[in-house]
């Protein structure tokens, strides 16, 4: 099927002139920590343990063709169908985005994750269809080591000194059974 966006009849003569709609999208996915804002990166890294972090994901879509796009689907690798049939007329040059349209999107991550967003843009009813894809990863920073005071004492973090004072002790403890048996 072909979309005629701009239909002209000239008066006097016998004369169509048509020109045909491109349906053209470009989504742009982000991820932040912050809700009910769109983060201005795709790639995140976070602090490991704590039972993960909560991130939050935006999808902004813009119509990059020439045809007013009327209906749209939003799929997520990692969070499933978000948007299916959404009516929203988005007009050439024009661009939504999930938090404007009210949605928040979360989850919690304890592991990397990389996941691809695929909106796909149409006009109902018919073959006018427009997708585009992209990605946001979250990489989860490794642990640079447990503080004792973690456990609730305020304790040194190095433990050379627990271990040398350990070792002198059993090496004392040994020299005295020895000693006791001569």
């Amino acid at each position: 099927s072909v979309y005629y966006d701009d239909l002209s009849l000239t008066a006097g003569f016998n004369t169509v002139e048509c020109t045909e709609g491109e349906p053209s999208i470009e989504i742009n996915k982000t991820v932040g920590t912050v809700p009910g804002v769109c983060a201005t990166t795709d790639d995140i890294v976070v602090p490991a343990g704590g039972g993960g972090t909560d991130v939050y994901y935006c999808y902004d879509v813009m119509n990059t063709g020439t045809v007013t796009l009327t209906h749209h689907d939003l799929d997520d690798s990692e969070l499933g169908t978000i948007l299916n049939g959404f009516a929203f007329d988005l007009g050439p040059g024009a661009s939504v985005d999930t938090v404007a349209a009210g949605l928040e999107l979360s989850a919690t991550i304890t592991s990397n994750t990389t996941n691809v967003a695929t909106w796909t843009a149409y006009i109902s009813g018919t073959d006018i269809t427009a997708f585009d894809t992209d990605t946001a990863t979250v990489t989860v920073a490794p642990p640079t080591g447990v503080a004792l005071s973690d456990f609730g004492a305020e304790v040194s973090t190095s433990l050379a000194p627990m271990w040398l004072a350990a070792l002198l002790a059993v090496i004392v403890g040994f020299g005295l059974v020895i000693r006791r048996k001569m």
